[in-house]
Protein backbone atom coordinates (compact mmCIF):
# COMPACT_ATOMS: atom_id res chain seq x y z
CA UNK A 1 0.00 0.00 0.00
CA UNK A 2 1.06 3.35 -0.80
CA UNK A 3 1.99 6.33 -3.00
CA UNK A 4 -1.63 5.85 -4.15
CA UNK A 5 -3.41 4.43 -1.64
CA UNK A 6 -4.70 2.04 -3.71
CA UNK A 7 -3.47 -1.81 -5.36
CA UNK A 8 -3.07 -1.77 -9.12
CA UNK A 9 -4.91 -4.55 -11.29
CA UNK A 10 -1.91 -6.11 -12.06
CA UNK A 11 -1.23 -6.68 -8.27
CA UNK A 12 -4.41 -7.86 -7.58
CA UNK A 13 -4.13 -10.63 -10.45
CA UNK A 14 -0.97 -11.57 -9.02
CA UNK A 15 -2.71 -12.67 -5.50
CA UNK A 16 -5.33 -13.37 -7.10
CA UNK A 17 -3.36 -16.13 -9.07
CA UNK A 18 -1.68 -17.21 -6.05
CA UNK A 19 -4.40 -17.92 -3.97
CA UNK A 20 -5.80 -20.08 -6.93
CA UNK A 21 -2.74 -22.00 -7.14
CA UNK A 22 -3.24 -22.40 -3.39
CA UNK A 23 -6.65 -23.69 -3.48
CA UNK A 24 -9.46 -25.43 -4.97
CA UNK A 25 -11.86 -23.09 -4.64
CA UNK A 26 -13.86 -21.68 -7.45
CA UNK A 27 -12.81 -18.83 -9.51
CA UNK A 28 -15.13 -15.35 -10.13
CA UNK A 29 -17.19 -14.79 -13.63
CA UNK A 30 -15.97 -11.23 -14.01
CA UNK A 31 -14.44 -11.94 -17.40
CA UNK A 32 -13.24 -9.07 -19.41
CA UNK A 33 -13.88 -6.46 -16.38
CA UNK A 34 -10.22 -5.90 -16.34
CA UNK A 35 -10.32 -4.43 -20.06
CA UNK A 36 -13.28 -2.95 -19.48
CA UNK A 37 -12.52 -1.05 -16.68
CA UNK A 38 -9.10 0.56 -18.27
CA UNK A 39 -11.60 2.18 -21.56
CA UNK A 40 -13.74 3.35 -18.85
CA UNK A 41 -10.89 5.43 -17.15
CA UNK A 42 -9.61 6.19 -20.24
CA UNK A 43 -12.41 7.99 -21.42
CA UNK A 44 -13.59 9.43 -18.11
CA UNK A 45 -10.27 10.66 -17.58
CA UNK A 46 -10.16 12.59 -21.32
CA UNK A 47 -13.72 13.86 -20.42
CA UNK A 48 -12.29 15.26 -17.28
CA UNK A 49 -9.34 17.01 -18.87
CA UNK A 50 -11.86 18.82 -21.27
CA UNK A 51 -13.57 20.67 -18.03
CA UNK A 52 -10.45 21.33 -16.75
CA UNK A 53 -9.36 24.26 -19.07
CA UNK A 54 -8.50 27.63 -17.24
CA UNK A 55 -7.99 25.25 -14.11
CA UNK A 56 -4.10 25.36 -12.15
CA UNK A 57 -1.82 23.61 -13.65
CA UNK A 58 -3.14 22.83 -16.84
CA UNK A 59 -0.05 20.87 -18.27
CA UNK A 60 -1.18 18.09 -15.80
CA UNK A 61 -4.87 17.74 -15.62
CA UNK A 62 -5.26 14.33 -16.15
CA UNK A 63 -2.81 13.65 -13.52
CA UNK A 64 -5.46 15.09 -10.69
CA UNK A 65 -7.98 12.19 -11.44
CA UNK A 66 -5.84 10.04 -8.73
CA UNK A 67 -8.21 7.38 -8.99
CA UNK A 68 -8.07 6.65 -12.48
CA UNK A 69 -4.81 7.04 -13.48
CA UNK A 70 -2.38 4.38 -12.85
CA UNK A 71 -0.63 4.41 -9.69
CA UNK A 72 2.56 3.35 -9.87
CA UNK A 73 3.61 2.95 -5.74
CA UNK A 74 1.93 1.79 -2.66
CA UNK A 75 -0.78 2.80 0.02
CA UNK A 76 0.99 4.53 3.17
CA UNK A 77 0.39 5.11 6.76
CA UNK A 78 -0.71 7.92 9.04
CA UNK A 79 0.23 6.70 12.30
CA UNK A 80 -1.82 7.33 15.38
CA UNK A 81 -1.66 9.27 17.93
CA UNK A 82 0.83 7.49 20.38
CA UNK A 83 4.46 8.05 20.32
CA UNK A 84 7.65 6.44 21.79
CA UNK A 85 10.56 9.00 21.92
CA UNK A 86 13.85 8.06 19.52
CA UNK A 87 16.67 9.91 18.50
CA UNK A 88 16.37 11.82 14.43
CA UNK A 89 19.05 11.34 12.53
CA UNK A 90 20.29 13.11 9.37
CA UNK A 91 18.70 11.58 6.14
CA UNK A 92 16.84 9.24 8.43
CA UNK A 93 13.22 8.18 6.10
CA UNK A 94 9.95 8.23 6.55
CA UNK A 95 7.65 6.14 8.03
CA UNK A 96 6.31 3.60 5.22
CA UNK A 97 4.19 0.68 5.10
CA UNK A 98 5.27 -1.77 2.46
CA UNK A 99 5.89 -0.37 -1.31
CA UNK A 100 4.55 -2.23 -3.85
CA UNK A 101 7.65 -4.06 -4.18
CA UNK A 102 7.82 -4.96 -0.67
CA UNK A 103 3.87 -5.80 -0.69
CA UNK A 104 4.49 -8.23 -3.41
CA UNK A 105 7.03 -9.54 -1.07
CA UNK A 106 4.69 -9.74 1.50
CA UNK A 107 2.27 -11.59 -0.43
CA UNK A 108 4.84 -14.24 -1.83
CA UNK A 109 5.42 -15.23 2.34
CA UNK A 110 1.57 -15.37 2.63
CA UNK A 111 1.83 -13.06 5.88
CA UNK A 112 -0.83 -14.04 8.57
CA UNK A 113 -0.54 -11.37 10.85
CA UNK A 114 -1.18 -7.31 10.83
CA UNK A 115 1.15 -4.93 9.23
CA UNK A 116 4.94 -4.19 10.76
CA UNK A 117 4.50 -0.94 11.16
CA UNK A 118 7.04 1.73 12.86
CA UNK A 119 7.73 3.82 16.18
CA UNK A 120 6.82 7.14 16.37
CA UNK A 121 8.98 9.87 17.61
CA UNK A 122 8.66 13.67 18.31
CA UNK A 123 11.19 16.35 16.68
CA UNK A 124 12.23 19.20 18.27
CA UNK A 125 9.36 21.16 16.16
CA UNK A 126 6.78 19.21 18.07
CA UNK A 127 6.19 16.79 14.59
CA UNK A 128 5.71 13.10 15.24
CA UNK A 129 8.18 11.32 13.55
CA UNK A 130 8.73 7.91 11.98
CA UNK A 131 11.78 5.60 11.74
CA UNK A 132 11.55 2.72 9.26
CA UNK A 133 12.57 -0.77 11.01
CA UNK A 134 14.47 -3.14 8.88
CA UNK A 135 13.51 -6.44 8.68
CA UNK A 136 14.51 -7.93 11.81
CA UNK A 137 13.41 -5.20 13.26
CA UNK A 138 10.08 -5.81 11.66
CA UNK A 139 8.22 -7.69 14.08
CA UNK A 140 6.96 -5.28 15.63
CA UNK A 141 3.71 -3.14 14.72
CA UNK A 142 1.71 -0.18 15.75
CA UNK A 143 -1.71 -0.12 15.04
CA UNK A 144 -3.87 2.93 15.59
CA UNK A 145 -1.31 4.09 18.31
CA UNK A 146 -0.65 0.80 20.10
CA UNK A 147 2.63 -1.37 19.98
CA UNK A 148 2.22 -5.05 19.59
CA UNK A 149 5.30 -6.85 19.32
CA UNK A 150 6.29 -10.58 17.75
CA UNK A 151 3.90 -13.49 18.56
CA UNK A 152 0.82 -10.33 20.05
CA UNK A 153 1.11 -8.98 16.11
CA UNK A 154 -2.23 -9.90 15.79
CA UNK A 155 -4.34 -8.90 18.66
CA UNK A 156 -5.24 -5.69 17.86
CA UNK A 157 -8.21 -4.70 19.83
CA UNK A 158 -11.24 -7.02 21.80
CA UNK A 159 -13.87 -8.48 19.27
CA UNK A 160 -17.25 -8.63 19.39
CA UNK A 161 -19.56 -9.24 16.37
CA UNK A 162 -22.84 -11.31 15.68
CA UNK A 163 -23.80 -11.53 12.32
CA UNK A 164 -22.65 -13.38 9.10
CA UNK A 165 -23.49 -11.96 5.85
CA UNK A 166 -25.26 -14.74 3.25
CA UNK A 167 -22.57 -15.03 0.38
CA UNK A 168 -24.62 -16.14 -2.94
CA UNK A 169 -22.90 -19.34 -4.86
CA UNK A 170 -19.83 -19.61 -2.83
CA UNK A 171 -19.33 -22.91 -0.71
CA UNK A 172 -18.38 -22.05 3.17
CA UNK A 173 -15.67 -24.17 2.86
CA UNK A 174 -13.82 -22.86 0.22
CA UNK A 175 -12.79 -19.73 1.18
CA UNK A 176 -10.01 -18.15 -0.10
CA UNK A 177 -5.80 -16.98 1.33
CA UNK A 178 -5.20 -15.75 4.91
CA UNK A 179 -5.49 -12.12 4.92
CA UNK A 180 -1.97 -10.90 5.47
CA UNK A 181 -0.35 -7.31 6.21
CA UNK A 182 -1.77 -6.25 2.64
CA UNK A 183 -4.55 -6.16 3.56
CA UNK A 184 -4.98 -4.44 6.99
CA UNK A 185 -5.83 -0.69 6.89
CA UNK A 186 -5.72 2.10 10.12
CA UNK A 187 -8.13 4.63 10.39
CA UNK A 188 -5.98 7.24 9.65
CA UNK A 189 -5.65 5.38 5.76
CA UNK A 190 -9.24 4.99 5.36
CA UNK A 191 -9.75 8.50 5.82
CA UNK A 192 -7.26 9.71 3.25
CA UNK A 193 -8.68 6.73 1.17
CA UNK A 194 -11.89 8.70 1.31
CA UNK A 195 -10.67 12.36 0.49
CA UNK A 196 -8.14 11.06 -2.25
CA UNK A 197 -8.51 13.50 -5.35
CA UNK A 198 -8.19 16.56 -6.25
CA UNK A 199 -9.96 18.78 -8.98
CA UNK A 200 -12.53 16.11 -8.07
CA UNK A 201 -12.76 14.06 -5.52
CA UNK A 202 -12.36 10.18 -5.91
CA UNK A 203 -14.95 9.51 -3.64
CA UNK A 204 -17.62 11.21 -6.42
CA UNK A 205 -16.54 8.20 -8.16
CA UNK A 206 -19.81 5.86 -8.28
CA UNK A 207 -17.07 3.03 -8.81
CA UNK A 208 -14.00 4.23 -6.56
CA UNK A 209 -14.84 3.05 -3.24
CA UNK A 210 -17.37 0.12 -1.51
CA UNK A 211 -17.14 0.66 2.17
CA UNK A 212 -18.79 -2.59 3.75
CA UNK A 213 -19.99 -2.73 7.57
CA UNK A 214 -20.08 -5.98 9.11
CA UNK A 215 -21.64 -5.39 12.08
CA UNK A 216 -25.65 -6.10 12.38
CA UNK A 217 -28.04 -3.70 10.99
CA UNK A 218 -29.02 -2.86 14.23
CA UNK A 219 -25.63 -1.56 15.51
CA UNK A 220 -25.22 -0.14 11.97
CA UNK A 221 -28.48 1.49 12.26
CA UNK A 222 -27.31 2.94 15.38
CA UNK A 223 -24.29 4.82 13.76
CA UNK A 224 -21.58 3.79 10.88
CA UNK A 225 -19.13 5.00 8.77
CA UNK A 226 -20.33 7.52 5.98
CA UNK A 227 -21.35 5.59 2.77
CA UNK A 228 -20.97 2.56 4.14
CA UNK A 229 -23.55 -0.33 3.24
CA UNK A 230 -24.41 -2.52 6.12
CA UNK A 231 -23.44 -6.59 5.00
CA UNK A 232 -26.70 -8.25 5.83
CA UNK A 233 -27.65 -6.47 2.58
CA UNK A 234 -25.01 -6.06 0.54
CA UNK A 235 -25.27 -8.95 -2.17
CA UNK A 236 -28.62 -8.50 -2.56
CA UNK A 237 -28.21 -4.68 -3.02
CA UNK A 238 -25.07 -5.39 -5.58
CA UNK A 239 -27.91 -7.72 -7.59
CA UNK A 240 -31.18 -5.25 -7.10
CA UNK A 241 -30.61 -2.05 -6.00
CA UNK A 242 -30.32 1.24 -8.18
CA UNK A 243 -28.15 2.70 -5.72
CA UNK A 244 -25.26 1.27 -6.87
CA UNK A 245 -26.07 2.39 -10.75
CA UNK A 246 -27.90 -0.22 -12.33
CA UNK A 247 -31.08 -1.29 -12.65
CA UNK A 248 -31.29 -4.53 -13.44
CA UNK A 249 -30.95 -8.23 -11.84
CA UNK A 250 -28.69 -11.00 -12.02
CA UNK A 251 -27.11 -13.60 -9.82
CA UNK A 252 -23.28 -14.57 -9.17
CA UNK A 253 -21.60 -12.89 -11.86
CA UNK A 254 -23.59 -9.71 -11.21
CA UNK A 255 -22.18 -9.86 -8.05
CA UNK A 256 -18.71 -10.31 -8.96
CA UNK A 257 -19.07 -7.92 -11.64
CA UNK A 258 -20.07 -5.44 -9.87
CA UNK A 259 -17.89 -6.05 -6.88
CA UNK A 260 -14.84 -6.03 -9.70
CA UNK A 261 -15.49 -2.62 -10.97
CA UNK A 262 -14.53 -1.07 -7.86
CA UNK A 263 -11.47 0.52 -6.75
CA UNK A 264 -11.56 -0.30 -3.49
CA UNK A 265 -13.77 -2.29 -1.23
CA UNK A 266 -13.17 -2.39 2.44
CA UNK A 267 -14.85 -4.24 5.27
CA UNK A 268 -14.97 -3.08 8.68
CA UNK A 269 -16.98 -4.28 12.06
CA UNK A 270 -16.33 -4.72 15.52
CA UNK A 271 -12.76 -4.83 15.79
CA UNK A 272 -10.86 -8.21 15.80
CA UNK A 273 -7.80 -9.19 17.60
CA UNK A 274 -7.22 -12.25 15.72
CA UNK A 275 -7.12 -12.10 11.54
CA UNK A 276 -7.26 -16.19 11.25
CA UNK A 277 -9.93 -16.60 13.51
CA UNK A 278 -12.88 -17.24 10.04
CA UNK A 279 -15.36 -17.81 12.95
CA UNK A 280 -15.85 -14.23 12.96
CA UNK A 281 -18.19 -12.18 10.66
CA UNK A 282 -15.64 -9.53 9.97
CA UNK A 283 -13.20 -12.18 8.54
CA UNK A 284 -15.60 -14.54 7.02
CA UNK A 285 -16.86 -11.61 5.33
CA UNK A 286 -13.51 -10.55 3.76
CA UNK A 287 -12.66 -14.12 3.01
CA UNK A 288 -15.64 -14.15 0.90
CA UNK A 289 -14.90 -11.20 -1.00
CA UNK A 290 -11.53 -12.65 -1.75
CA UNK A 291 -13.20 -15.09 -3.68
CA UNK A 292 -14.02 -13.01 -6.50
CA UNK A 293 -12.56 -11.85 -9.42
CA UNK A 294 -10.24 -8.77 -9.18
CA UNK A 295 -11.63 -8.28 -5.53
CA UNK A 296 -8.61 -7.82 -2.68
CA UNK A 297 -10.17 -5.84 0.21
CA UNK A 298 -8.76 -4.33 2.87
CA UNK A 299 -10.18 -4.62 6.72
CA UNK A 300 -10.34 -2.16 9.39
CA UNK A 301 -9.40 -4.51 11.89
CA UNK A 302 -9.19 -1.71 14.99
CA UNK A 303 -12.81 -1.51 14.36
CA UNK A 304 -15.53 1.01 13.91
CA UNK A 305 -15.47 2.67 17.16
CA UNK A 306 -12.01 3.34 16.71
CA UNK A 307 -12.60 4.73 13.80
CA UNK A 308 -15.68 7.14 15.02
CA UNK A 309 -13.18 8.10 18.19
CA UNK A 310 -10.79 9.97 15.77
CA UNK A 311 -12.72 11.02 12.52
CA UNK A 312 -16.77 10.99 14.53
CA UNK A 313 -17.39 13.80 11.48
CA UNK A 314 -17.50 10.92 9.16
CA UNK A 315 -19.91 9.19 11.16
CA UNK A 316 -23.74 9.34 10.44
CA UNK A 317 -27.21 7.40 11.12
CA UNK A 318 -27.82 8.18 7.44
CA UNK A 319 -28.02 5.88 4.97
CA UNK A 320 -26.33 7.91 2.02
CA UNK A 321 -24.94 6.94 -1.48
CA UNK A 322 -22.71 9.16 -3.84
CA UNK A 323 -25.27 8.99 -6.38
CA UNK A 324 -27.75 10.53 -4.45
CA UNK A 325 -26.57 12.24 -1.52
CA UNK A 326 -23.17 13.76 -2.78
CA UNK A 327 -24.68 17.57 -1.54
CA UNK A 328 -24.61 16.00 2.04
CA UNK A 329 -20.61 15.22 1.78
CA UNK A 330 -18.02 17.33 2.37
CA UNK A 331 -14.75 16.83 1.17
CA UNK A 332 -11.44 16.93 3.92
CA UNK A 333 -7.94 17.84 2.98
CA UNK A 334 -5.57 14.84 2.89
CA UNK A 335 -3.61 14.46 6.53
CA UNK A 336 0.18 14.54 6.10
CA UNK A 337 0.71 14.52 10.00
CA UNK A 338 -0.64 13.39 12.23
CA UNK A 339 -3.00 15.29 14.48
CA UNK A 340 -0.96 18.42 12.91
CA UNK A 341 -0.25 19.11 9.59
CA UNK A 342 -3.21 18.78 7.06
CA UNK A 343 -2.75 19.42 2.68
CA UNK A 344 -5.67 20.55 0.92
CA UNK A 345 -7.71 22.78 -1.32
CA UNK A 346 -8.80 26.84 -1.05
CA UNK A 347 -12.37 26.09 -0.39
CA UNK A 348 -11.81 23.67 2.46
CA UNK A 349 -9.29 26.55 4.14
CA UNK A 350 -12.59 28.31 3.36
CA UNK A 351 -15.69 25.86 5.37
CA UNK A 352 -16.17 26.65 8.95
CA UNK A 353 -17.33 23.07 9.53
CA UNK A 354 -13.83 21.67 8.32
CA UNK A 355 -11.99 24.27 10.01
CA UNK A 356 -14.02 23.48 13.59
CA UNK A 357 -13.78 19.47 12.63
CA UNK A 358 -10.15 19.15 12.16
CA UNK A 359 -9.38 22.00 15.01
CA UNK A 360 -7.24 23.87 12.76
CA UNK A 361 -5.27 26.79 14.59
CA UNK A 362 -2.96 27.90 11.32
CA UNK A 363 -3.33 28.00 7.76
CA UNK A 364 -0.85 28.94 5.48
CA UNK A 365 -2.59 30.20 1.83
CA UNK A 366 -0.80 30.42 -1.15
CA UNK A 367 -2.48 32.35 -3.71
CA UNK A 368 -4.94 35.21 -4.27
CA UNK A 369 -8.13 32.33 -5.25
CA UNK A 370 -8.84 31.90 -1.89
CA UNK A 371 -9.72 34.40 1.11
CA UNK A 372 -8.58 33.87 4.96
CA UNK A 373 -11.78 34.60 6.73
CA UNK A 374 -11.25 33.39 9.95
CA UNK A 375 -9.02 35.58 11.56
CA UNK A 376 -10.42 35.61 14.99
CA UNK A 377 -9.36 32.03 15.15
CA UNK A 378 -7.19 31.27 12.76
CA UNK A 379 -3.20 32.39 12.39
CA UNK A 380 -2.52 33.34 8.80
CA UNK A 381 0.42 33.10 7.07
CA UNK A 382 -0.54 34.46 2.97
CA UNK A 383 1.67 34.08 0.12
CA UNK A 384 0.40 35.58 -3.06
CA UNK A 385 1.70 33.88 -5.60
CA UNK A 386 0.32 32.15 -8.21
CA UNK A 387 1.46 28.34 -10.11
CA UNK A 388 3.80 29.14 -12.94
CA UNK A 389 7.07 28.07 -13.35
CA UNK A 390 8.83 31.24 -13.36
CA UNK A 391 7.17 31.88 -9.64
CA UNK A 392 9.98 32.53 -7.13
CA UNK A 393 8.19 30.56 -4.15
CA UNK A 394 11.97 29.66 -2.88
CA UNK A 395 12.22 32.93 -1.11
CA UNK A 396 9.41 31.69 1.01
CA UNK A 397 10.59 28.71 1.84
CA UNK A 398 11.92 29.51 5.20
CA UNK A 399 9.30 31.65 6.37
CA UNK A 400 6.89 28.98 5.99
CA UNK A 401 9.16 26.14 7.74
CA UNK A 402 9.33 28.15 10.58
CA UNK A 403 5.22 29.23 11.06
CA UNK A 404 4.64 25.58 10.75
CA UNK A 405 7.49 24.72 13.63
CA UNK A 406 6.10 27.59 15.66
CA UNK A 407 2.65 26.19 14.93
CA UNK A 408 3.16 22.20 15.87
CA UNK A 409 5.88 23.45 18.37
CA UNK A 410 2.63 25.35 19.97
CA UNK A 411 0.79 21.99 19.89
CA UNK A 412 -1.59 23.74 16.91
CA UNK A 413 -2.85 21.90 14.07
CA UNK A 414 -2.43 23.55 10.08
CA UNK A 415 -3.57 23.39 6.93
CA UNK A 416 -1.63 24.62 3.65
CA UNK A 417 -3.31 24.69 0.56
CA UNK A 418 -3.37 26.58 -2.55
CA UNK A 419 -6.48 26.87 -4.87
CA UNK A 420 -6.63 22.51 -5.60
CA UNK A 421 -3.62 21.43 -3.07
CA UNK A 422 -1.83 19.76 -6.04
CA UNK A 423 1.86 22.43 -6.93
CA UNK A 424 1.86 25.45 -4.68
CA UNK A 425 0.97 24.15 -1.48
CA UNK A 426 2.59 20.85 -1.67
CA UNK A 427 6.11 22.47 -2.64
CA UNK A 428 5.94 24.48 0.68
CA UNK A 429 4.96 20.68 2.34
CA UNK A 430 8.08 18.89 0.89
CA UNK A 431 10.06 21.85 2.05
CA UNK A 432 8.94 21.78 5.28
CA UNK A 433 9.73 17.65 6.36
CA UNK A 434 13.48 18.77 4.08
CA UNK A 435 13.97 21.12 6.39
CA UNK A 436 12.70 19.71 9.92
CA UNK A 437 13.84 16.26 9.02
CA UNK A 438 16.68 16.45 7.14
CA UNK A 439 14.95 14.23 4.53
CA UNK A 440 16.27 14.60 0.44
CA UNK A 441 14.18 16.31 -1.98
CA UNK A 442 12.57 12.33 -2.77
CA UNK A 443 11.80 11.09 0.30
CA UNK A 444 10.05 14.23 1.50
CA UNK A 445 8.22 14.02 -2.06
CA UNK A 446 7.18 10.12 -1.93
CA UNK A 447 5.81 10.86 1.36
CA UNK A 448 3.74 13.33 0.82
CA UNK A 449 2.84 11.93 -2.59
CA UNK A 450 1.87 8.84 -0.52
CA UNK A 451 -0.89 10.72 1.71
CA UNK A 452 -2.26 12.72 -1.45
CA UNK A 453 -1.64 11.00 -4.39
CA UNK A 454 -2.36 13.82 -6.68
CA UNK A 455 0.26 16.64 -5.85
CA UNK A 456 2.42 17.69 -8.44
CA UNK A 457 4.38 20.64 -8.04
CA UNK A 458 5.24 22.22 -11.17
CA UNK A 459 8.54 21.47 -13.13
CA UNK A 460 9.55 25.33 -11.85
CA UNK A 461 9.03 24.54 -8.02
CA UNK A 462 10.84 20.81 -8.29
CA UNK A 463 13.97 22.84 -9.60
CA UNK A 464 13.61 25.30 -6.57
CA UNK A 465 13.27 22.53 -3.90
CA UNK A 466 16.44 21.04 -5.93
CA UNK A 467 17.98 23.60 -4.59
CA UNK A 468 16.74 24.01 -1.38
CA UNK A 469 18.08 20.11 -1.00
CA UNK A 470 21.69 21.54 -2.29
CA UNK A 471 21.36 24.07 0.21
CA UNK A 472 20.63 21.84 3.08
CA UNK A 473 23.18 19.01 2.43
CA UNK A 474 25.90 21.06 0.71
CA UNK A 475 25.05 18.68 -3.23
CA UNK A 476 22.30 17.97 -4.42
CA UNK A 477 20.95 14.17 -3.98
CA UNK A 478 17.50 13.83 -6.26
CA UNK A 479 17.41 14.30 -9.84
CA UNK A 480 14.38 16.41 -9.85
CA UNK A 481 13.42 15.51 -13.65
CA UNK A 482 13.00 11.86 -12.28
CA UNK A 483 10.00 13.08 -10.29
CA UNK A 484 8.30 15.11 -12.82
CA UNK A 485 8.23 12.60 -15.42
Amino acid sequence: MGASLSRSQREKSEKKAKRNASSNRPKGSAKGVKGKRKDEQHERAEDTGQETSGMERRDSKNFWISHITKRNNSRDTVNAPTAVNNTQTPHSKPPREPSPRGKQQGRQKEIQSGPNKNNNANSSDGATLNHQPSDQEGKNMVLNGSSVSGKENQDIQDLNSTVVPQSPGLLPGQASGSIDASNLISVNELYNYFWDGAIHSSIFDTSYLLVVDARPRAEYERGHIVLARCAASLYNDLQTSPMFGYGYTGGEEVIAKRLSEYTHVIVYGNSVSDTRNDDLPEIKLVRELMNYELVDPLFLASGYDSFKQVWPFMCTTKELTIRHDHKEITVYPSLILENQLYLGRGEQATNGKIVSDLKLTHVINIGSEHASPFTDRIQYLNIKLDDNPSSDLKIYFSKACQFISDALSAGGCILVHCNLGVSRSSTIVISYLMKSRQWTLKVAHDFVRDRRTCIRPNRGFLQQLSDWEQGIFGCKRTDADELWF
